[in-house]
């Protein structure tokens, strides 16, 4: 064994983060905001204190942090809370836009899976091949199948 290799790391598994939904809110050192975090944790399900002495805290899976002006509080999946540094948030996060709890109903999703494959069908059916047409009805269908297991 070389220094370079990983000690008891015999096969790694790669993952990828997979992108969530998440709600947060950024502490900008004042007590109005300090207040209105602690209140959203608390009614949220959470723990946090704001404090007299001019601290927010807020109970993480692992122990109570101090939240520092300009850093996130952050809710994670299923509803426990993290406190996140500004750097750590724009690296991870992306802010979601104007339409991002527009999602498709069940009859819109098997529309557009029916669709698709109206298409791939007339194609074969004219005796032609389209791999990029095909391949797009797969993905339709890999994200179709994938929605419906979210729900």
């Amino acid at each position: 064994m070389t220094a370079t290799e990983p000690v008891g790391l015999a096969n790694p598994t790669q993952l990828v983060h997979r992108r969530t939904p998440a709600v947060a809110m950024q502490y900008d050192g004042s007590e109005e905001r300090r207040d209105e975090i602690a209140e959203w944790v608390i009614a949220a399900g959470g723990s946090a204190e704001s404090r007299f002495d001019g601290l927010l805290l807020v109970l993480t899976p692992v122990t109570w942090a101090i939240v520092p002006a300009a850093w996130w509080v952050v809710q994670g999946v299923v509803g426990q809370f993290f406190v996140i540094e500004p750097d750590v948030r724009t690296r991870c996060y992306d802010l979601a836009g104007p339409n991002f709890n527009a999602m498709l109903t069940r009859e819109q999703a098997a529309a557009i899976v029916v669709s698709i494959d109206e298409m791939v069908t007339a194609v074969r059916q004219s005796g032609n091949r389209n791999p990029e047409l095909e391949q797009a009805a797969g993905w339709i269908h890999q994200l179709a199948s994938t929605a419906e297991a979210l729900r």
